[in-house]
């Protein structure tokens, strides 16, 4: 039995100030999801400005009242459960970096085991890509999954 993939079917076109932004491509919907319903963040999906060789293909990433932005760029010969493993955790890692910026610990999605100490990760099971526990390694949701994990508020 292959993996699951996940569901990216119903997450909307981005639209920022009126606009439509450029269409989400599918393996970042499922972490685009889970960031909206159980983090404090937003992200926002644009367009390449075309003013360099590498904007050809990339999307950019920009979370709302930071400075920085990533570009992200699809790879579509590659399984689909395997790419939203690899967007989950690149994101992951940028979300952890901005959430301290915004004034809240870098500790998303928190871990339901172990509240306010360290975030889930993401991994791969036979059933896709999942958020799990990096001490017990328990699953806690799968990517695109996550609106019941809670998240600590800061202060």
């Amino acid at each position: 039995m292959g993996r699951a993939s996940p569901d990216v079917s119903d997450v909307a076109p981005v639209t920022l100030y009126g606009e439509r932004m450029p269409e989400t491509p599918e393996e970042l919907r499922p972490v685009l999801r889970d960031v909206h319903a159980a983090s404090p963040v937003r992200v926002v999906v644009r367009e390449p400005s075309g003013d360099h060789p590498y904007d050809a293909g990339t999307v950019w990433l920009h979370v709302a009242g930071t400075l920085g932005s990533i570009g992200f760029r699809p790879a579509p010969g590659t399984a689909l459960p395997d790419r939203v493993c690899a967007a989950a955790d690149q994101l992951h890692d940028w979300i952890l970096e901005c959430l301290p910026e915004l004034g809240f610990p870098a500790v998303w999605p928190e871990c339901p085991e172990h509240p306010a100490t360290h975030p889930l990760r993401v991994g791969m099971t036979g059933d896709g890509p999942v958020w799990r526990c990096p001490r017990s390694a328990a699953v806690h949701a799968r990517v695109g999954e996550l609106g019941r994990v809670p998240f600590r508020e800061a202060g």
